[in-house]
């Protein structure tokens, strides 16, 4: 794994909290889970990324 993928995870997490409500149903979250994701670590993958 990259440095530079868990950066872009990161970034793309924080940004789930700037999100309105049309958007999250269009990815399907809810505010609640859209809030607990942006609050992980960029560390902490998704298993299906570890090798």
């Amino acid at each position: 794994m990259r440095l530079v993928d868990l950066l872009t995870l990161g970034r793309s997490r924080k940004q789930l909290r700037d999100l309105d409500a049309r958007m999250l149903r269009d990815i399907g979250l809810t505010r609640i889970a859209a809030e607990r994701e942006s609050e992980r670590p960029f560390w902490d993958v998704p298993t299906t990324w570890r090798r």
